[in-house]
């Protein structure tokens, strides 16, 4: 699901309120992840990626191209997924008590080299996949994000106003090759955790199916995924809203100053933009990919 020029005029309007509302003001970056500049594209060499492969589902199911896990460091040509496993609730729920950067993964400045370049005929940041070829790991488009975080119509993912904080969406996403793939979608939040996200394959998904007890029960078909509600960071050292802000890096820049984030909170799930130079998480995507 691309979005057009005017359509994402319109988005961009209530893209903004979360995080002007949240009163956010953010800053620095790591030497770890200090930017670095872009190669001459005959100087560009295969990455080597550790951590999880590519889900073997993910040609049909849009979740399962996120990694499953963050990344917990990252250079120019590569990177290393973070080690905490993200199977479950248990692993997420208090996180502002327990959190430690080298289990969910780093926090960066945005990073030109994350985006695609195509004025330099050069690709951004990515990660070779394990034994495959087709596809590699980059920090998901703005676009990217949409597809999955948004409902039928393309807008905000609200929450109700009582917990448990769930909403569900069903809707076609655009899989390649003229496939538009029927999701059913299930989205929970929970403070001092994070969001899941779990996802099914169905043509005959409703809404009233999909939020009887029951339907998710089935682990058969269902991708799961977990974002950590890590907050963000003002300096090299001080965290804030940890355990309330899930916040994630798009590749996609908005001008000199802004780039487009995935933004999750008790509230709703939207794509709003931050300074470049805010600390936020990194969840990479599987993209597929031809040389």
């Amino acid at each position: 699901m691309m979005m057009n020029t005017r359509r994402n005029a319109s988005i961009c309007r209530w893209m903004l309120a979360p995080l002007l509302l949240a009163g956010l003001v953010l800053s620095g970056c790591g030497d770890k992840n200090k930017e670095v500049k872009l190669p001459k594209e005959e100087e560009r060499k295969p990455a080597v990626a550790t951590g999880p492969e590519v889900d073997p589902r993910f040609r049909e199911n849009y979740l399962a191209r996120f990694a499953e896990v963050n990344l917990q460091e990252w250079e120019l040509r590569g990177g290393e997924f973070c080690s905490q496993p993200l199977k479950s609730w248990a692993n997420l729920q208090g996180i502002s008590r327990r959190f430690v950067e080298k289990d969910f993964g780093t926090m960066a400045k945005f990073n030109p080299s994350f985006a695609d370049a195509p004025a330099h005929k050069l690709v951004g940041w990515y990660m070779a996949v394990p034994n495959r070829e087709d596809v590699r790991w980059v920090i998901p488009s703005m676009d990217e994000f949409l597809t999955l975080f948004s409902n039928e119509a393309g807008e905000r993912i609200k929450f109700p106003s009582k917990k448990p904080l769930v909403a569900y969406v069903v809707k076609r996403i655009d899989m390649g090759g003229n496939r538009r793939v029927k999701h059913a979608l299930r989205f929970e939040f929970k403070v001092d955790a994070g969001l899941e996200v779990r996802s099914r394959v169905d043509e005959e998904a409703t809404m009233e199916g999909i939020e009887k007890a029951g339907y998710w029960d089935q682990p058969k078909g269902i991708v799961v995924r977990y974002f950590p509600a890590m907050g963000f960071k003002k300096n090299a050292t001080d965290r804030e809203d940890l355990g309330v802000y899930a916040l994630y890096w798009s590749s996609t820049r908005k001008d000199n100053k802004f780039s487009w984030c995935l933004y999750a909170s008790p509230e709703d799930i939207t794509i709003s933009y931050a300074k470049e130079w805010w600390r936020l998480a990194l969840r990479p995507f599987a993209r597929d990919h031809k040389e």
